[in-house]
């Protein structure tokens, strides 16, 4: 049975659906990750069926049941629009994937949580990003706990303010080791073309599926970095392994993508002004020979 993922383009809020991913594969008999299509929460239940705990709503486990009518409406008239001449709202609609994952789900609420640490948390899990870190930086230092700690990181990215995330990252994982924080703190370094210090930590990263994309994403990063044409096939096919194959999603990220992206950035130095490509892109010298994108076609 397959897993979906939904989640938000916008603030980075995401949910697995389908049961849970071991290390000898998928165990379709125990739990699953579930999501409620009333409420829009995730929840991890036994079995593969359910109740929402927070509306009661039945829970899905499998395909989404929703219908985006109204956003399959837009594609349409989108591409027409292009056919017609006038690219804008089929450029609008495009997704931009992000070239690193990562799990900016606020720290969920404790029974021992006293009111002001409450208060803080509720701010940050309803998106007031400001509020809830102004509170947080007095919070964090005070109780020096590393949950605090990643709340306010999590407050300071989402402000843009990512030194201070980075910052409030590396006193969480100073309280203790956490291959949830070190997936944080290696896809924040590797946005900021920090590579080197995104490594050391995406390898202490875990299995889930992020990590793996991250180090999969990183490695194709580099070796596109490192010399000109394409990447040796052995880096791209352990690439593709490390990310577990492709999507047949049109919006999902792939290697494949990741690396067609790469090349023309690469061949278009405009292009590495926007997004978050890395600076390892920009040190070898513009490759627009046509052979090498009509190669990553196909590879």
């Amino acid at each position: 049975m397959p897993r979906w993922r939904i989640g938000c383009s916008s603030c980075d809020v995401s949910a697995w659906v389908g049961p849970l991913e071991s290390a000898g594969g998928r165990d379709e008999s125990t739990e699953h990750d579930a999501w409620c299509e009333s409420c829009q929460r995730g929840s991890r239940i036994a079995g593969a069926a359910g109740s929402c705990p927070s509306c009661g709503a039945s829970l899905t486990t499998g395909a989404p049941r929703f219908a985006e009518i109204y956003g399959a409406l837009q594609n349409l008239a989108a591409v027409l629009a292009a056919w017609d001449g006038d690219d804008d709202p089929l450029h609008d609609l495009l997704p931009e994937r992000p070239r690193f994952l990562t799990d900016l789900d606020p720290p969920n609420l404790m029974p021992e949580d006293d009111a002001e640490t409450r208060a803080a948390l509720a701010l940050l899990a309803s998106g007031l990003y400001a509020d809830a870190r102004e509170r947080l930086e007095r919070l964090a230092p005070a109780r020096d706990e590393a949950r605090l700690w990643r709340a306010l990181a999590i407050a300071a990215e989402r402000r843009g303010d990512l030194g201070r995330a980075d910052d409030a990252l590396t006193r969480a994982l100073e309280r203790g080791e956490s291959s949830e924080i070190r997936l944080e703190r290696g896809a924040l370094r590797a946005r900021r073309g920090q590579l080197a210090a995104a490594r050391g930590d995406l390898a202490l990263a875990g299995d889930r599926f992020e990590a793996r994309w991250n180090r999969a994403a990183l490695s194709l990063i580099e070796a596109v970095g490192a010399a000109p044409g394409l990447p040796d096939p052995a880096i791209m096919g352990a690439a593709r392994r490390d990310a577990h194959g492709t999507s047949g999603e049109w919006c999902d990220p792939t290697i494949g993508r990741l690396l067609w992206s790469l090349l023309i950035e690469r061949a278009d130095p405009g292009a590495l002004a926007a997004g978050e490509a890395p600076a390892a892109t920009a040190r070898v010298t513009r490759d627009s020979d046509a052979l090498t994108l009509r190669a990553a076609e196909v590879s």
